[in-house]
């Protein structure tokens, strides 16, 4: 269970709202026609909470955000009492498989909460994968090129049914020693590419040391441009 709080951190008196989300990473598989997720509130004040959902797909290496009207979210808003919970629902309308949203989670303003000070409104942004009729895996092709800067630019290219999220790269030369790390995270989507900017100038690297979610891998780098 993930336990979400805001501060704000001022001079002046602040107060924060805080609410549990469970889990923080969500999921549909083929078997299943929706999946759920559960809100409680921690705080002693009446919360109230919007769902809505966002279609993510990536685009020229970058995650794209669109609004989505084919996931629905079961009660999209809604009041929830102090120490209290929700059980939201979420349904497709029509599913792709591979797919991918953001399901955002925000907190609606309640100006008669108690205290006095600056009021703390929570926004959540927890992704939702749609999962392969048949269990999948991600395939990465790592490519790198310089930009118009100098910059080195790594792509990595999903050509499997499942995403694949990366927690960081190390970049190594010819002569197999590091020449630039990057602790930058991001998720690669099934059919899609995602890119990397190495922010130490570098020569274009000869392999990649990559960690994700499923391990620790090494991969060869094609030289190409985009």
């Amino acid at each position: 269970m993930a336990v979400v709080a805001a501060q704000l951190f001022q001079a002046a008196p602040s107060f924060a709202s805080s609410f549990q989300v469970n889990p923080v990473k969500l999921s549909l598989s083929p078997d299943k026609a929706t999946t759920s997720l559960s809100i409680g509130n921690d705080t002693g004040d009446e919360v109230g909470i919007r769902v809505s959902a966002l279609r993510w797909t990536q685009v020229a290496g970058k995650d794209v955000y669109a609004p989505a009207d084919d996931l629905i979210a079961s009660p999209p808003i809604f009041m929830l009492e102090p120490h209290g919970k929700q059980l939201i629902r979420l349904g497709l309308r029509r599913r792709t498989p591979g797919a991918a949203y953001r399901v955002i989670v925000e907190e609606i303003p309640n100006e008669k909460a108690s205290g006095t000070g600056i009021k703390v409104a929570l926004r959540l942004n927890l992704p939702l994968y749609i999962e392969a009729e048949t269990e999948g895996a991600p395939e990465l092709r790592w490519s790198a090129w310089q930009d118009a800067t100098g910059a080195t630019v790594l792509q990595a290219r999903n050509d499997g049914t499942a995403h694949s999220q990366i927690l960081s790269i190390t970049a190594m030369g010819s002569d197999g020693r590091q020449i630039a790390a990057t602790k930058d995270m991001g998720v690669v989507l099934p059919g899609s590419a995602r890119r990397w900017t190495l922010k130490t100038p570098t020569d274009i690297p000869a392999e990649l040391v990559v960690t994700s979610s499923r391990g620790k891998v090494r991969s060869k780098v094609v030289v190409e441009q985009p």
